[in-house]
């Protein structure tokens, strides 16, 4: 999400999977969180192609997919979802375009290839780069590597980021990135 958005809160929602569905949840934003249009009061269920508006970015849930597709301010969009990790053995993150989730290219508070997500004997894990900056997971520094837990917060350079996993039955995996 922009930064810059003033009409986004810091902790503005939370996306929730409960019971084989998924959810979202306004928690106490200051302007709101819409759901096709209507702004939601408590847990509101999501569906396949539902779009959300939070501040100025509009996201499009897909269920079939479990991804979140983010379209920021200038309509730009950007999905994400860490499924692929299992086909490919990581995601890439840094400032170089190249990368698989690619960070703002003048945040020079994050490397060019700044961390990566593994997918090792069925558990995610980040692993810093030798970046300039280093990783941090729920606001501690990381050594190399860390251990992803569902909802750890990871920020690398400006960019906060939510990790969100589930159980491997399930195979409902997705990254919420705020």
């Amino acid at each position: 999400m922009d930064e810059d958005d003033r009409t986004t809160s810091r902790h503005h929602a939370r996306l929730l999977f409960e019971n084989g569905a998924y959810f979202i949840e306004d928690i106490w934003s200051t302007n709101g969180t819409k759901v096709n249009g209507q702004e939601i009061k408590g847990k509101t269920r999501l569906h396949d192609k539902d779009r959300l508006k939070i501040g100025q970015a509009v996201l499009l849930f897909s269920e079939r997919e479990r991804v979140i597709t983010v379209i920021d301010s200038r309509g730009k969009e950007t999905r994400y979802s860490l499924d692929k990790i299992k086909m490919r053995e990581d995601i890439r993150i840094g400032r170089c375009p190249v990368n698989e989730i690619p960070l703002d290219k003048e945040d020079r508070t994050a490397s060019r290839h700044h961390a990566r997500v593994i997918f090792e004997n069925n558990e995610y894990f980040i692993e810093d780069i030798c970046s300039a900056g280093g990783t941090f997971v729920n606001g501690k520094k990381i050594g190399r590597k860390r251990k992803l837990e569902d909802e750890d917060e990871i920020k690398i350079g400006k960019a906060l980021m939510q990790f969100r996993s589930r159980g491997m039955e399930e195979k409902a995996y997705g990254a919420f990135v705020e």
